[in-house]
């Protein structure tokens, strides 16, 4: 436990001010990608190669566009930001797993590398957390205030 305060002092304390561009525009991202899976999820399946019949179906196809659409509006808004980046993780090592596993990995290679973009930036928000234009610090600055 040591550890991980060490770490989150340590990125609260290194986070650049424009480093929240990066989290808002990740955020939109994730959005628009739960979205996206959310209206086709054949898309999901084939990337997941899940038959209709599969327990993991509802997964894929329900609970990952609400977890990207949640997470990436709280990573927008910089509310607990280490925790939808945490949420978020799994599923991007699965999507970069799975796609680099495909019968066609040139067909797949621009996902692979947005996934790994987006994973890295998940990675260093885990790490820094929201910064100071976020609804986190609005809140830490208020509530020292009182």
């Amino acid at each position: 436990m040591n550890t991980i305060n060490k770490i989150t002092s340590w990125g609260d304390s290194h986070h650049f001010a424009w480093l929240d561009i990066f989290r808002a525009a990740l955020g939109a991202f994730l959005v628009y990608k739960g979205i996206q899976f959310g209206r086709d999820p054949h898309e999901i399946r084939a990337l997941a190669n899940a038959g209709d019949s599969s327990l993991f179906s509802f997964f894929y196809v329900q609970i990952i566009p609400m977890i990207h659409i949640a997470g990436g509006l709280m990573i927008f808004f910089g509310i607990l930001t280490r925790w939808a980046a945490a949420f978020q993780i799994p599923i991007l090592i699965a999507a970069v797993v799975l796609s680099i596993g495909s019968p066609h990995p040139m067909e797949i290679y621009p996902q692979v590398i947005l996934s790994l973009v987006v994973l890295t930036l998940l990675i260093i928000f885990l790490i820094c957390g929201s910064g100071p234009y976020s609804a986190d610090a609005y809140f830490k600055k208020n509530e020292d205030r009182s």
